[in-house]
């Protein structure tokens, strides 16, 4: 699902409840709950999340609403299970047209005390892993500022090639297999 200027847009259906989860990590595509509630109410969230949202919501990328291309990316919450409690962590994006590209654009963020844990490798593999196994997708890509050493090391880590550059952003792809 992807929201564009207030619209909801449905790419593929996911059941009810659906989450991709990972050793510590449960990645929630957005619902129509979670799309008709704003950023900033916490406790809307962390109801519907079933997760602790900190006070310092959202991580600082998603912040810039005036960015181009902010609409429609951020429709994945990132939430951080442990023993005590799940807490809401990062964000993160699928986008693109598969039924006539047959690749996607994948980005994501993390609040600043939950980076440099391997959340982001964790999560970055987990949704390319998901996005490559439906059918219409045979490429993830991702762009990454140049000066990005600890994204750009998870993304060849997980086997992206690097595949161009512009303006200061590199460009990756993973193929599917």
């Amino acid at each position: 699902m992807t929201v564009s200027h207030g619209e909801i847009h449905i790419d593929w259906q996911l059941p009810e409840d659906f989450r991709v989860r990972t050793e510590r990590l449960d990645l929630v595509p957005s619902s129509p709950d979670l799309v008709n509630t704003g950023w900033q109410d916490r406790s809307q969230l962390s109801e519907i999340l079933g997760a602790r949202v900190p006070g310092h919501w959202p991580p600082e990328l998603v912040l810039d609403s005036a960015a181009p291309e902010g609409a429609g990316w951020w429709n994945w919450y990132f939430v951080k299970r442990d023993a005590n409690e799940a807490v809401l962590i990062g964000v993160g994006g699928v986008k693109g047209w598969p039924a006539v590209t047959q690749s996607v654009q994948l980005g994501c963020t993390f609040l600043p005390e939950f980076q440099a844990q391997g959340y982001g490798k964790e999560a970055v593999h987990a949704l390319t892993s998901w996005a490559l196994s439906q059918p219409r997708i045979r490429s993830v890509e991702a762009e990454v500022p140049e000066g990005n050493a600890a994204s750009i090391a998870v993304l060849r880590n997980l086997g992206f090639t690097e595949t161009g550059h512009d303006a200061g952003l590199l460009r990756f792809a993973k193929q599917r297999d």
